[in-house]
């Protein structure tokens, strides 16, 4: 690691620890829970990526006496990755310092702000990378799927259409059959209700619809519902607030952990390299005397990437 720089100093541990500990918190946020997190020594460099279908290729065959096995290979590429810097920072004046009564800390609550604001710069990055139109080709047509149907309609059948882009992903990855579903808030909020769902399990009266009696009915390993809202006004405008995962929905094979040797759809490296870092952020706290007042600064090193197309299948706007 090379030496701390003059900013390194200023790293806070404490902030860092409420700044990691509120981001794990953050349950409506999706983005470093669907694909395996990778801690990565060097910001940038190499990773390597299995074709899924090469997986499938057998090349086994008889052996005779004092024979050699027969030759089988699989298809290896590589990839490179860089994890960028994105910061944000809060200044706390003096004055508020100063005519802050306790308990109320100042400086824990812009970490936790800066906690959140953070976490909507990396769903929404995580949202252009994953979760849009034109990335994923594992399903029947090998693009996006929007249901001749929409989910919201009645009559529409959601249930068998997954059904049909699971059996098309795993086909067409080789065998690699999704087992995680990521919809949007709205998306659930149609699912939960829709007779398709609902004729498929048995609900006690007590019991509320949760995502796992989906992931029962879909025989999948995971249900993430992306709640995150974010809002798109300028500063003093009115506001504009929308859910940043909009109305779509996303099957994937993720790997249960980082593997050079298996497939996954995707991944998300972070660079745990930095001084004073935790799962690739951290805080940093400095006084800017010109200004009388203390900066509380969060940062954070990631690349979220694609790794394997044929793994997915994206559901553009399925609900009204």
């Amino acid at each position: 690691m090379p030496s701390p720089t003059v900013g390194d100093l200023n790293v806070s541990a404490p902030l860092t620890n409420v700044l990691v500990a509120s981001l794990q918190g953050l349950d409506k946020f999706i983005a470093d829970k669907v694909f395996p997190m990778v801690p990565v020594q060097l910001a940038g460099g190499k990773y390597y990526k299995i074709a899924p279908g090469s997986l499938t290729r057998s090349a086994a065959a008889k052996r005779g006496l004092s024979q050699e096995a027969a030759g089988g290979s699989y298809d290896v590429s590589t990839d490179t990755y860089f994890c960028e810097a994105y910061a944000e920072k809060i200044m706390i004046d003096e004055q508020i310092k100063a005519n802050a009564a306790n308990p109320f800390d100042p400086e824990r609550a812009a970490a936790e702000i800066l906690a959140v604001k953070m976490a909507i710069k990396k769903e929404k990055l995580w949202t252009s990378t994953f979760f849009t139109t034109s990335k994923w080709t594992g399903s029947t047509s090998g693009s996006d799927i929007t249901p001749g149907t929409l989910w919201s309609v009645d009559g529409s059948t959601p249930i068998a259409d997954i059904r049909a882009q699971i059996l098309s992903c795993e086909k067409k990855s080789g065998g690699f059959r999704p087992n995680t579903f990521v919809l949007s808030r709205p998306v659930w909020g149609i699912l939960q209700d829709h007779p398709d769902f609902l004729d498929r399990v048995t609900i006690a009266k007590d019991r509320i619809v949760q995502p796992d009696l989906l992931a029962s009915v879909l025989e999948l390993d995971r249900v993430f519902i992306a709640g995150a809202v974010e809002n798109t006004a300028q500063q003093g405008a009115a506001d504009s607030l929308d859910f940043i995962a909009g109305k779509n929905a996303m099957l994937a094979y993720v790997a249960p952990s980082p593997s050079i040797m298996m497939p996954s759809a995707g991944y998300t490296f972070y660079w745990d390299g930095l001084a004073g870092g935790v799962n690739g952020s951290r805080v940093r706290r400095y006084y800017e005397e010109n200004k009388t007042s203390t900066v509380v600064e969060g940062e954070m090193y990631f690349d979220q990437k694609l790794v394997a197309a044929e793994c997915g299948v994206f559901f553009s706007a399925v609900i009204a």
